[in-house]
């Protein structure tokens, strides 16, 4: 289990779109493909009552969601590959546009289940799209940065839909304000049409032969990203139900405790994008972001006698679980030639959106027994105590440093 391996030199093509362009254009995708299963989230306490759906429904709808997301990432990313166009881009912003419209006009189960498999189609393509971006398109020097942007994407998104739920659920119903979510699509298709054509492919005669395939990806990375996929669906699913639930936060605030989620994950991403490219040993930073995903869940467990942890607690999710996804990007971006970005890409997403699956359907089970929201956020926490122990362990057999 190695990711000490050698990066794989390719430059962007001399001339096209400037880097901030495709930056914010590769940004916008993520919040974009994020956004229905945040929705659903933050619209769990409307969506229970009115609906006549229970807790554990709404993680079948993540599960869903993200399942789909997961089974389809390889072969999304070996389609991009394939293609090196805009096409896969777009497409991915149609899909997330149609699956939010189905989410603000369903009227029960049915619809809302398919509009999550349809999210699912677009979450496949979210992450080789935007990679392949960087890879293609944006000089080195750049990459590790620009990646920490593109990722804060995601966290991004849990802010736009918790404030702007928030905000405007009073005035327009939750249907209204879900279709105000559409906004954020809409703009991303803009700023993709005027990037134009992808740049001029680069030089195949000036790239390594040799490109890691998808099972040369270390196995520790693979499952680190099963663990950060299991957190953060629980988080998304539940923690504004947990928030109304377990300490009596109403409705409309859990939209605020989401959107401290967001806030804190865009900064975590940043942060944590700027800060891997500095770091060597990879395993301490993957430790550190599961020890503190697993004070936030013991955090939100004890809520309820200290209704502040909460707050504390999305916080530290945002830092932490919702920020870890940039540590394993910067790392494919090193390792992965022009070629196989795509499929590697696919195959990390593929384990991390995996990770979505059983996280809510595990959460909505325990909350359903007799240990409740308690001992499905402990659940939570105990099951990043793994992710803080495997990296370590794993580094004491096998070299965990990353070379630039």
């Amino acid at each position: 289990m190695r990711d000490r391996l050698e990066p794989v030199t390719g430059g962007p093509a001399t001339r096209g779109p400037a880097p901030a362009l495709i930056g914010t254009v590769a940004t916008l995708s993520m919040t974009t493909a994020a956004i229905p299963a945040y929705a659903v989230g933050v619209l769990a306490p409307f969506l229970v009552p009115e609906l006549g759906l229970d807790p554990a429904t709404i993680g079948v709808l993540i599960a869903v969601g993200y399942g789909v997301g997961a089974g389809l990432s390889p072969l999304a990313g070996s389609l991009v590959d394939r293609r090196r166009d805009r096409l896969p881009a777009r497409s991915m912003l149609v899909g997330a546009s149609a699956a939010i419209a189905g989410i603000a006009s369903a009227p029960g189960v049915t619809m809302l289940l398919v509009a999550m498999v349809v999210a699912g189609l677009a979450l496949a393509l979210a992450n080789p799209v935007t990679n392949h971006m960087l890879h293609a398109e944006v000089p080195p020097r750049l990459r590790g940065p620009l990646s920490g942007i593109k990722q804060a994407g995601v966290p991004l998104a849990w802010l736009v839909v918790g404030v702007q739920l928030a905000l405007t659920i009073t005035w327009l119903g939750w249907r209204g304000a879900a279709v105000g979510l559409l906004a954020v699509p809409l703009l991303t298709l803009a700023a993709s049409v005027a990037l134009g054509a992808p740049a001029a492919a680069v030089d195949r005669r000036a790239e390594h032969a040799a490109t890691p395939p998808a099972h040369r990806i270390s196995a520790v990375v693979l499952v680190f990203a099963v663990i950060l996929g299991i957190g953060a669906s629980s988080v998304a699913a539940y923690l504004p139900l947990t928030a109304v639930e377990l300490t009596g936060i109403r409705p409309t605030a859990a939209g605020y405790l989401a959107g401290t989620v967001g806030a804190a994950g865009v900064l975590g991403r940043l942060g944590w994008g700027w800060a891997s490219m500095r770091i060597e040993r990879l395993h301490l930073a993957m430790a550190a972001l599961a020890i503190g995903a697993l004070l936030a869940g013991s955090m939100v467990a004890l809520s309820p006698g200290w209704p502040a942890l909460i707050w504390l607690g999305a916080a530290l999710f945002g830092m932490s679980a919702v920020s870890g996804m940039v540590l394993l990007t910067v790392l494919l971006l090193r390792i992965a030639g022009p070629d196989s970005i795509g499929r590697a890409t696919g195959w990390v997403s593929l384990a991390f959106f995996g990770g979505f699956v059983p996280g809510p359907l595990l959460m909505g089970t325990v909350i359903a027994s007799p240990a409740g929201y308690r001992g499905a956020w402990l659940t939570v926490a105990a099951v990043f105590a793994l992710g803080a122990v495997l990296p370590l362990i794993a580094s004491t057999t096998t070299p965990m440093t990353s070379r630039h």
